[in-house]
Protein backbone atom coordinates (compact mmCIF):
# COMPACT_ATOMS: atom_id res chain seq x y z
CA UNK A 1 0.00 0.00 0.00
CA UNK A 2 2.84 2.36 0.77
CA UNK A 3 4.21 1.83 -2.74
CA UNK A 4 0.87 2.94 -4.16
CA UNK A 5 0.84 6.05 -1.98
CA UNK A 6 4.42 6.88 -2.96
CA UNK A 7 3.59 6.40 -6.63
CA UNK A 8 0.49 8.56 -6.32
CA UNK A 9 2.45 11.35 -4.63
CA UNK A 10 5.20 11.25 -7.23
CA UNK A 11 2.64 11.36 -10.05
CA UNK A 12 0.84 14.32 -8.50
CA UNK A 13 4.06 16.35 -8.40
CA UNK A 14 4.62 15.79 -12.10
CA UNK A 15 2.37 17.61 -14.60
CA UNK A 16 1.90 14.49 -16.70
CA UNK A 17 1.08 12.51 -13.58
CA UNK A 18 -1.48 15.10 -12.57
CA UNK A 19 -3.12 14.84 -15.99
CA UNK A 20 -3.14 11.06 -15.63
CA UNK A 21 -4.90 11.34 -12.26
CA UNK A 22 -7.44 13.77 -13.72
CA UNK A 23 -8.16 11.48 -16.66
CA UNK A 24 -8.51 8.51 -14.32
CA UNK A 25 -11.06 10.37 -12.19
CA UNK A 26 -12.92 11.47 -15.31
CA UNK A 27 -12.95 7.90 -16.62
CA UNK A 28 -14.32 6.64 -13.30
CA UNK A 29 -17.11 9.24 -13.38
CA UNK A 30 -18.01 8.35 -16.96
CA UNK A 31 -18.01 4.64 -16.10
CA UNK A 32 -20.32 5.28 -13.13
CA UNK A 33 -22.69 7.28 -15.33
CA UNK A 34 -22.73 4.56 -18.00
CA UNK A 35 -23.43 1.86 -15.42
CA UNK A 36 -26.28 3.94 -13.97
CA UNK A 37 -27.84 4.53 -17.39
CA UNK A 38 -27.51 0.89 -18.43
CA UNK A 39 -29.06 -0.21 -15.16
CA UNK A 40 -32.03 2.16 -15.58
CA UNK A 41 -32.56 1.20 -19.22
CA UNK A 42 -32.22 -2.49 -18.36
CA UNK A 43 -34.95 -2.19 -15.74
CA UNK A 44 -37.28 -0.53 -18.26
CA UNK A 45 -36.54 -3.14 -20.93
CA UNK A 46 -37.14 -5.93 -18.43
CA UNK A 47 -40.52 -4.40 -17.59
CA UNK A 48 -41.44 -4.16 -21.26
CA UNK A 49 -40.26 -7.73 -21.84
CA UNK A 50 -42.35 -9.06 -18.97
CA UNK A 51 -45.41 -7.16 -20.27
CA UNK A 52 -44.81 -8.48 -23.77
CA UNK A 53 -44.47 -12.08 -22.53
CA UNK A 54 -47.58 -11.74 -20.39
CA UNK A 55 -49.69 -10.87 -23.42
CA UNK A 56 -48.99 -14.17 -25.18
Amino acid sequence: MSKFVALSRSLMKDDEGLALVEYTILLALIAAAVITVISAVGTKVLGYWNTFNGNF
